[in-house]
């Protein structure tokens, strides 16, 4: 009886993770070509996108900051 209930306590615990019951029968058999990307990919892809997020903004401040001390140099030289 416990190994029948851990069983249905798995089952739900994943089904819970993977969501759709078609691509969660897809994923058990290893079967087919299932589009199926788990939370920890996610994760990583999503990880991958803010660090390469946060480098285009790290190099447009300091694109803007560069800028900025050229134009102070021009300002200070034409006065």
């Amino acid at each position: 009886m416990q190994l029948k209930n851990d069983l249905q306590t798995t089952q739900n615990a994943l089904s819970n993770e993977i969501g759709d019951p078609a691509v969660m029968k897809t994923v058990l058999m290893g079967t087919g070509s299932s589009n199926y990307i788990g939370r920890a990919q996610k994760i990583l892809v999503l990880q991958q996108k803010v660090n390469e997020l946060q480098a285009k903004q790290s190099d447009s401040k300091t694109k803007e900051l560069h800028d900025l001390t050229v134009n102070t140099k021009k300002l200070e030289k034409s006065t």
